[in-house]
């Protein structure tokens, strides 16, 4: 059985948009390693429309080091209700989302970049293993935060307009009360049972996502 890793990088306030305008000058070899540790100890790419969408026309255009090869190379899965062809070694994902997710792990495990309405889905149906979130030492101005998307509770009012069920963000889980947090700056990960694990510019920051 595979597992569902989920990549996203936050600032100190909670935003989890536009991530190339406040995160690339911590970017280092720390931050490259692991990266690449998560990518290529993933099978696949799940991805929501929008980040994939953003990936397909950023990503093809590059080559030379082994990231780019890896993540070019890679089957990708694309949630979408209104995708209607994919390239970049995508396939778009018919029928259930939840079954579809479910049987892709039972032979891969999958690496997913981008929070949005989709994680409602993978969390519902609790098949979301693992959310790293790479938590940056800025303050974003403004943007979509992380608790007004996946982790708000469905019936919340969380302001804003109503956003398309498939648009994940690029860069961009059980109830909030099911995820105790726990965190430190001795750099190394804490993992309790199933695990939503995070990186910090301090250390690690761990949740549990059940058992």
């Amino acid at each position: 059985m595979g597992k569902l890793v989920e990549s996203t990088f936050m600032s100190l306030n909670g935003v989890i948009e536009s991530p190339q305008e406040w995160s690339p000058p911590y970017w280092d070899d720390e931050h490259a390693g692991y990266a690449r540790t998560l990518l290529f100890e993933a099978d696949a790419l799940l991805l929501g429309r929008a980040t994939y969408e953003g990936f397909a026309q950023a990503w093809p255009t590059r080559s030379g080091d082994e990231y780019t090869d890896r993540i070019n190379a890679m089957p990708k899965h694309v949630a979408s209700h209104t995708l209607e062809d994919a390239t970049w070694n995508a396939t778009i994902i018919e029928g259930d989302v939840a079954e579809a997710v479910a049987g892709l792990k039972e032979g891969a495990s999958l690496l997913k970049f981008g929070t949005g309405e989709l994680d409602r889905t993978l969390l519902e149906h609790n098949l979301l293993d693992e959310l790293h979130l790479w938590i940056f030492p800025v303050l974003a101005g403004g943007g979509r935060r992380l608790i007004d998307g996946a982790l708000a509770a469905p019936d919340a009012d969380c302001g804003g307009e109503e956003e398309d069920e498939d648009d994940d963000r690029e860069q961009d889980p059980q109830d909030e009360q099911h995820l105790p947090i726990v965190g430190s700056c001795d750099g190394r990960e804490h993992r309790p049972n199933r695990v939503i694990s995070a990186t910090a510019s301090c250390g690690s920051l761990s949740a549990g996502v059940g058992g």
